[in-house]
């Protein structure tokens, strides 16, 4: 369990050091974690309304399935 924690802390830093501003903006949004927000910044955006356009994307598509999500899978502990 302290090991996923430690590797989801370091996809999340990687991003930083990697996107800067764009990964926490992606990171800050509900329902996006390191692994989405890693797919959404890896595309080539051509304008930054493309950018917000795929992260709300991603906020719906998260609302949508989380109802369905079993809770012991995918429960992040702090």
């Amino acid at each position: 369990e302290m090991t996923s924690l430690l590797a989801y802390e370091r996809k999340t830093a990687d991003l930083v050091l990697l996107y800067g501003k764009k990964a926490i903006i992606a990171l800050s949004v509900h329902g996006i974690g390191p692994i989405t927000a890693f797919k959404i910044l890896s595309k080539m955006h051509k304008e930054e309304r493309d950018f917000y356009s795929d992260l709300l994307e991603s906020k719906i598509q998260y609302i949508k399935t989380r109802p369905f999500w079993k809770d012991d899978e995918n429960k992040m502990v702090l």
